[in-house]
């Protein structure tokens, strides 16, 4: 979990009529109610010394990229490794919910507490994502990322699968437009400062997969939004889904 995200949350206006109420609700609340995914959550009791301190440290640097975004909206980060099962998907839902914001009076009912909560983010796969832009330029990507939301996240980028109605030629040239259409409007945002949107991405590919699925243009945008250190590659983390199924070393 951010370990610190309740200083994200904005804390709320009580009501003077609610009785009995409460000044500040604890991200604790939040997490137990809205069943809300962690960082803290992610277990690293499978990984050897060396690994543990790697994934401290890439813990920290997604902390301290959500940190930086109160300051710099539309700063953007990429997680990348070849690796499968060390947390990517986790980590991805943990940044939705430091997004989150509680809203209303807080009071409670029966020993529980009454709120509302509000996600600023907004996470899609890949394979969702591309089904969603649908390859129509005329397509209102204000409904895709509505102005209240402030970071986009994808996971898995790379896995997008095979696109219906589109011939088998044409493939990677659809998923390059489709990815154009989205990442120009968002970085047009972000120079405008007009609704700018924090991108995080996860992906099994490197650098150069990542180029070659989304084309050039999409590449430099993304090299921009994204400063030298908010592109990070990880590996040598053991699977813990190997490690729980009692198959890992």
């Amino acid at each position: 979990m951010l370990e610190n995200v309740a200083e994200f949350m904005p804390k709320m206006a009580v009501s003077q009529d609610a009785v009995p109420v409460a000044e500040v609700c604890s991200f604790q609340d939040a997490v137990k109610t809205f069943k809300l995914t962690t960082l803290d959550s992610l277990t690293t009791a499978h990984m050897k010394r060396r690994q543990r301190q790697q994934f401290q440290g890439l813990i920290k640097r997604v902390r301290e990229w959500r940190n930086k975004v109160r300051d710099k909206p539309g700063l953007s980060m990429m997680l990348l490794s070849n690796q499968v099962g060390i947390g990517k998907t986790h980590i991805a839902r943990a940044v939705v919910s430091s997004f989150s914001a509680i809203i209303g009076d807080l009071q409670f009912l029966d020993g529980e507490p009454q709120f509302g909560l509000e996600k600023r983010a907004r996470l899609y796969t890949a394979r969702e994502l591309i089904a969603y832009l649908g390859g129509d330029e005329s397509r209102d990507l204000w409904q895709i990322v509505p102005r209240s939301v402030e970071c986009l996240v994808i996971d898995d980028l790379g896995r997008e699968g095979y696109l219906d109605f589109v011939q088998a030629n044409q493939q990677a040239a659809e998923k390059q437009a489709r990815y154009f259409h989205l990442i120009n409007h968002l970085y047009q945002r972000m120079q405008n400062d007009r609704y700018p949107v924090a991108i995080f991405i996860t992906t099994n590919l490197d650098e150069a997969g990542c180029k070659s699925l989304l084309g050039d243009a999409v590449w430099s945008r993304i090299l921009e939004m994204c400063p030298r250190g908010y592109i990070v590659q990880v590996g040598g983390l053991d699977d813990y889904r190997m490690v729980k199924s009692g198959r890992g070393q």
